[in-house]
């Protein structure tokens, strides 16, 4: 067949009244096809646009051009929901399209511009602010990925203050969160957020302290154990427990401290923590504090602890 003929046939099949022959079309690799693809991108079936998207995402993922672009933005403002989402994770997708996806009306697609473009879009969205929980949950988490853009934006206040304890458990739990909202976190009451800031990993030696204490950008502040356990932050206090070598005599001080996170961090990271600390840990009245040692004390000492009631003396 010669090309004259076959350029012929593709343009018909381009025009051709069934789906699913402009779908075939639309898959097709050549220039010709390249060339009517942008046409094909606006058509008014959703099989043949799936078809250009599949195209242009699958097998020709490593190819960029002209048309391409203008493809991709054409698809971009189609008018199904998951078809836009997915093309916002092309990064072809020209810069001028990100204004108009980030005011898109379907929740759908502002997820994917969080995930996929968090360097070009600024806030979040308005997705924090949405009625159902399980989209504010997805927001959190895409928001608090980077502690670096969360420097920037402070958006872990905004999670921290949600009022469903499964939003702010998201704030609890990301290491992107700074150390003024792990504070206040603290002091939540919700029994999700509480057993979150437990589970949060702790530094083990000094120089996973000084790490960590520059992550947080406190690299300026004190960095040795006793200087942390001084700290009026809660938080800071617990991470002193976790040090190898932290010293009996600092277990001891932490162990009464006045703040539950505390006592629940020195149960379970102390590395040098006494028996008998561990036994008077078990009677705390945080049921938190009661379950870290309760884990960290040998079964050996359990006959012996005078303790009914779920760990109350």
């Amino acid at each position: 067949m010669k090309k004259s003929e076959s350029t012929a046939l593709i343009d018909q099949g381009a025009t051709h009244p069934f789906d699913a022959v402009r779908a075939v079309v639309a898959g097709m690799v050549g220039s010709r096809a390249a060339v009517l693809r942008p046409r094909l991108a606006a058509d008014a079936s959703l099989q043949v646009r799936q078809a250009v998207c599949t195209c242009l995402m699958d097998r020709l993922r490593s190819y960029d051009g002209r048309i391409m672009r203008q493809t991709l933005g054409i698809l971009s403002r189609g008018p199904n929901p998951k078809l836009r989402a997915k093309v916002v994770s092309d990064g072809r997708l020209p810069a001028s399209e990100l204004p108009r996806l980030c005011k898109d009306r379907s929740v759908r697609v502002r997820l994917a511009v969080l995930k996929y473009k968090e360097d070009s879009v600024e806030g979040h969205l308005g997705l924090l602010d949405h009625r159902m929980t399980i989209v504010r949950i997805k927001a959190a988490n895409l928001v608090l990925r980077s502690w670096h853009r969360n420097l920037l934006t402070k958006l872990d206040e905004k999670v921290a203050s949600d009022p469903s304890p499964k939003v702010r458990q998201v704030a609890a739990s990301s290491s992107a969160t700074s150390l003024e909202v792990l504070e206040k976190l603290i002091r939540d009451e919700s029994p999700e957020v509480q057993q979150a800031l437990v589970k949060r990993e702790a530094p083990r030696t000094l120089n996973s302290l000084c790490r960590w204490l520059a992550h947080t950008g406190d690299q300026t502040k004190p960095t040795t154990p006793l200087d942390l356990t001084r700290s009026r932050n809660p938080y800071r206090r617990a991470m002193a427990a976790g040090v190898y070598r932290a010293g009996k005599k600092r277990l001891r001080k932490l162990a009464v401290d006045k703040c539950w996170y505390v006592r629940a961090m020195t149960a379970k990271n102390g590395h040098e923590i006494e028996l008998n600390l561990l036994a008077k840990l078990v009677e705390d009245p945080h049921p938190i504090v009661r379950e870290q040692a309760r884990k960290r004390l040998p079964k050996d000492w359990q006959p012996f602890l005078n303790v009914t009631n779920g760990g109350k003396p």
